[in-house]
């Protein structure tokens, strides 16, 4: 059993990997919400100075900002991803922690086209992608000060989220699309569908983060990409999402997308990893049977989500 200081708890991915390893580790949160044990802010990198890590043995940092954050607080969130990062990072290398996992985004590679492996080149071109790869970078420059660092670059994360009334990411489409499916029987794209995205579970993250606290393998500083099982273009996900909402409920429900003025060109992506993980992983559809089923249960009750 190891001792695991665990920041984003409350978030999408943080929550399905605390609830996750609770099972077989002393888990700490570190955090802004109250259900966090430890008391930080990235975003106010001061805060790091007067906290007290003991004894832990890894640090799993799921805190990575969104692009939600840098629509509504663009300052903190280049904060939070730089200096703040840093504060954390020194703290944890004073306190002697021997692990440092972090969870960035595929989005580092740029246009998400073509085959991309961990030896694929970094070329960020969002807010978002550029404030990861700076997080990145910290953490390489200092990962001889630590056992091991990794990095996980999932790229479209589903699950049911574990805080749903605090949920805040509703505009993703693994979130966005069952909802307007239930809501409008209509999933509208504001784009021709045509880009690909690789799905990937938050409990399959959760079980490559398992793997990495105790493997021998690699050198002490990492990149994965955490692939999912099942890989798509945006517009075939709305079609899937339609098809299992009438499996559901016999009604019917239609994908539109905007004019094409020549014929659909959906672009090749392969998203692999040249490492090996022992892990079945999750379908899209089993996860859209049961989402979609929460989603029609809450409204039957009155509650509507993402409004």
């Amino acid at each position: 059993m190891s001792k695991i200081l665990l920041l984003g708890a409350t978030g999408l991915i943080g929550s399905s990997v605390y609830h996750w390893l609770e099972k077989t580790h002393q888990m700490t949160r570190l955090g802004r919400s109250s259900e966090c044990e430890l008391k930080g802010d990235l975003s106010k990198p001061e805060s790091m100075d007067s906290l007290v890590l003991d004894d832990f043995d890894v640090l799993v940092h799921c805190a990575g900002v969104t692009d939600e954050d840098f629509r509504s607080r663009p300052a903190d969130a280049f904060v939070q991803s730089s200096v703040g990062l840093n504060a954390l990072d020194h703290k944890a290398i004073a306190t002697k922690i021997k692990r440092f996992i972090y969870i960035s985004t595929s989005h580092v590679y740029g246009r998400q086209v073509g085959t991309i492996d961990e030896s694929s080149a970094p070329d960020p071109l969002s807010d978002y992608a550029i404030a990861h790869y700076a997080a990145e970078q910290t953490l390489k420059r200092n990962a001889s000060s630590f056992e091991r660092v990794f990095v996980l670059r999932p790229n479209a994360v589903f699950g049911e989220p574990v805080f749903i009334d605090k949920f805040d990411r509703w505009s993703l489409i693994p979130y966005s699309f069952p909802l307007e499916a239930v809501y409008t029987q209509k999933i509208v794209l504001r784009s021709s569908g045509e880009q690909n995205r690789n799905f990937v579970s938050t409990y399959d993250i959760a079980r490559y983060i398992e793997s990495l606290i105790n493997t021998s393998e690699g050198g002490s500083f990492e990149v994965i990409n955490a692939i999912g099982k099942d890989t798509m273009s945006v517009y075939e996900f709305g079609l899937k999402c339609c098809e299992i909402y009438r499996q559901v409920t016999g009604n019917e429900c239609t994908v539109e997308r905007p004019p094409l003025n020549r014929a659909p060109q959906e672009e090749t992506f392969r998203y692999q990893t040249n490492l090996r993980f022992n892990i079945e992983l999750s379908a899209i559809d089993d996860y859209l049977r049961g989402f979609l089923n929460l989603i029609l249960e809450d409204l039957k009750n009155g509650k509507k989500h993402g409004i």
